[in-house]
């Protein structure tokens, strides 16, 4: 749960700039975003999006606030936060010289762009101060792939349809809004076709065929949508909100393992474009039934899939302590990642990352990591036992459908594999 006070300052930032985008329903779109699935699940790992999801966030609200000398600083400030978290924060930089820009606030940008070059260089002058090279340049995460745009697309659009809220809420809000009827129809249309194509090449079951046919739609029209929404305001902060959103888009085509949480960064968008379309329904009833389908389903995925998804921290928990019982007097090591990192480590076992095993000495290894094998490559083992810990196939990671995977389903109601096993080898 290491990121869960970086969710909680999201919620705030967003209640706050929801107070400056749509005040008449800021108390509702921070429901929604506070108990949208792609942000709450996510927010119980370690990983960098839901820090960059705040530093968005507050990056925004200072752009929109605008009222005190210290918001330039600030927007400045949580944007270079931003990128250096991770590089896809570039975008925020665009973002706020575009507002600068058609704002006319030329003594702002000047200060903005000063607060972000002057912070950021002196990180690139420690890159290459301390380390020889610089760390965005030689990390690999730039390095895009082309040739499976096809793939990424899928996965995009169908997280962003099925993973803020229930894919089908945006479909039918597409459908139910007269001036976004026939655009969803075309689209719903061309991906009908393109589920067909997934059942047939790809042996997609019917159930997930039609799964993935709401959720991608859904998606396609929320995206739509969304860039029609910020085109209709003709404000200076809605034009740099559109370029943060277009640019991460795009971004996501070209990332090479696309998973949901790398939405986090744009996904506050597609909820105040959801609350937008709800608001042009005409029908008090039919808009309090999706005020409350939309949070109450929400809430509840995001619990089912926190919990079951907490198997694998005990599963972590508890082989750490089993292992440490029966090799009692072993020096043992680990090396990989996830949640079993923090728990071996707690144990007193050795990383294999800093220290070398020698004859005898025991070590373990996560059986479903693919990562995992890249720290026992070229070791000469002897396997001692299997550690197995079975699982509820209910879960928001791994297998077939996995929501931080990277597959084009949201998620796992039922997916492989039902346990987690953890080898145990003796160094030989």
């Amino acid at each position: 749960m290491g990121d869960i006070p970086f969710y909680l300052l999201s919620v705030i930032f967003f209640y706050k700039l929801a107070y400056l985008i749509t005040p008449s329903r800021r108390i509702l779109a921070t429901c929604v975003f506070a108990f949208s699935p792609v942000v709450f699940v996510n927010s119980l790992d370690i990983m960098l999006d839901v820090p960059i999801m705040f530093f968005s966030i507050a990056t925004f609200y200072f752009l929109a606030k605008s009222t005190q000398k210290t918001d330039v600083f600030f927007a400045g400030l949580f944007t270079v936060f931003a990128c250096l978290t991770k590089f896809t924060g570039g975008t925020l930089l665009i973002a706020g010289i575009i507002y600068y820009l058609l704002s006319k606030k030329w003594k702002e940008l000047f200060i903005f762009c000063l607060i972000f070059f002057v912070f950021y260089g002196l990180w690139i002058f420690h890159n290459i101060f301390f380390w020889g090279k610089i760390q965005i340049l030689s990390s690999g995460h730039a390095h895009y792939i082309i040739n499976d745009i096809r793939y990424r697309f899928e996965r995009l659009v169908s997280y962003f349809g099925g993973t803020i809220t229930l894919g089908i809420f945006p479909f039918l809000l597409g459908f139910l809004l007269k001036k976004f009827r026939f655009v969803s129809i075309i689209i719903s249309i061309f991906l009908f076709l393109w589920s067909l194509l997934l059942l047939i090449f790809l042996k997609f079951s019917i159930g997930d065929a039609a799964f993935y046919f709401v959720c991608a739609s859904g998606g396609i029209i929320l995206i739509l949508v969304t860039i029609k929404y910020l085109l209709e305001k003709k404000m200076p902060i809605y034009y740099a909100l559109l370029s943060h959103f277009i640019f991460q888009l795009i971004g996501g085509l070209f990332l090479t393992l696309y998973a949901s949480r790398y939405m986090l960064t744009f996904t506050f968008l597609g909820i105040f474009t959801l609350v937008w379309m709800l608001e042009q329904i005409n029908s008090t009833k039919i808009k309090q039934f999706f005020y409350y389908s939309i949070i109450i389903s929400s809430l509840t995925i995001s619990l089912l899939l926190a919990i079951f998804s907490m198997q694998f921290a005990y599963a972590d928990k508890n082989a750490a302590l089993e292992v440490l019982n029966k090799y009692k007097g072993y020096n043992i090591f680990y090396g990989g990642r996830m949640g079993y990192l923090y728990y071996f480590n707690k144990a007193g076992f050795k990383n294999l990352l800093f220290e070398k095993p020698a004859l005898e000495d025991i070590l373990v290894k996560n059986a479903y990591s693919s990562d995992d094998n890249i720290f026992f490559k070229n070791m000469k083992l002897d396997s001692i036992e299997h550690i197995k810990y079975n699982l509820i196939p209910l879960r928001s990671i791994g297998g077939r459908a996995g929501f931080y995977g990277n597959d084009r389903l949201p998620f796992a109601w039922i997916c492989e594999p039902k346990e987690k096993i953890f080898m145990v080898y003796k160094k030989k």
